[in-house]
């Protein structure tokens, strides 16, 4: 006996968040039969990887430095949220920027010198923004998916 449909669907929908349909094959990586996001799994296992890095290595820089780093490579995000990435490598590439940014940038923000509560204020505050950068591609899949989520939230959450 399986899982639940409606615990297979969650858990799908937190390791992808993308349809399992072509017009999203390039949104994922598929292991076996797991479909794994890409910038996911891609971006955040980069960003705590450079961290622990950072962290361990003896690393010298002027302040703000590593900040100014994090921007510019996280700024190459901007190419997926305007729709240009339309391969699985353009996706993978900019998202490795993206993990790098957001490594650099954290270890920056965690080097000043200001109270934890401010700093993860300040880390919030900067997650917040950069979320904003998902709503072009969330209304893009949606016109495109509709039908596609629709009959996906059908069968993962039956009505009772």
């Amino acid at each position: 006996m399986g899982a639940p449909s409606w615990l297979r669907a969650c858990l799908e929908l937190a390791l992808a968040h993308h349809p399992d349909c072509a017009h999203c094959r390039h949104d994922v990586y598929r292991i076996g039969r797991a479909r794994l996001c890409i910038g996911c799994f891609t971006a955040y296992p980069i960003a705590v990887a450079l961290l622990v890095l950072l962290a361990v290595g003896p690393v010298r820089a002027p302040p703000g430095l590593w900040l100014a780093l994090g921007v510019a490579a996280g700024s190459v995000q901007f190419l997926s949220t305007a729709g240009w990435t339309r391969t699985r490598r353009s996706k993978i590439l900019v998202k490795v920027c993206l993990g790098l940014g957001l490594g650099f940038a954290t270890f920056d923000l965690m080097a000043l010198p200001m109270s934890l509560a401010w700093k993860a204020g300040a880390f919030l505050a900067a997650s917040l923004l950069a979320s904003f950068s998902i709503w072009p591609k969330a209304r893009r899949m949606l016109a495109t998916c509709g039908p596609c989520l629709e009959s996906w939230a059908a069968k993962a959450f039956p009505a009772a």
